[in-house]
């Protein structure tokens, strides 16, 4: 049930959607790309951005079960982890400043040195993606057919 996307533009946010499975998929896709286009303009320039519009239903085996969608969280990353191996440069700078003896760690440093040569100065330039939360209310998917779900009306429709 989760839409896969890739990024290659920050113009992407302006293009329609193919295939949309979901009517709030292309809004969810548009607002992920405003929030971040600073961010994700600095990752295209070098690599293509990946995600997935994430949602807690694995299969939608019976309409019912599209009930279940209330939350999508987008999780992106580069092609070559670059979000996530800044992640991680971030979790060992936190070490090596909070830890009284990560001065005296060499394998720490190491690591960090390796990190900093594909993430850059995470400290100055951070590009590290949030991974936001939206609420699905009332949606169309082409899920059976098509359907339509009413979450928020006043009266149960």
């Amino acid at each position: 049930v989760n839409r896969m996307f890739i990024i290659l533009t920050v113009d992407q946010k302006s293009a329609p959607l193919l295939n949309a499975q979901f009517s709030t998929s292309r809004g969810i896709l548009r607002q992920f790309i405003e929030e971040n286009e600073a961010k994700l303009f600095a990752l295209t320039a070098q690599d293509a951005v990946a995600g997935e519009l994430d949602n807690s239903v694995f299969e939608a085996s019976t309409p019912a079960r599209l009930f279940d969608i209330r939350k999508i969280t987008v999780v992106a990353d580069t092609t070559q982890s670059h979000v996530a191996n800044a992640r991680k440069l971030a979790d060992k700078i936190e070490t090596f400043q909070t830890q009284p003896d990560a001065w005296y760690d060499d394998v720490l440093i190491a690591e960090m040195i390796e990190l900093a040569k594909t993430t850059g100065d995470v400290t100055r330039q951070p590009i590290d993606l949030a991974r936001p939360t939206y609420e699905q209310g009332n949606f169309w998917t082409a899920h059976f057919g098509g359907l339509y779900i009413f979450r928020d009306t006043a009266y149960p429709a």
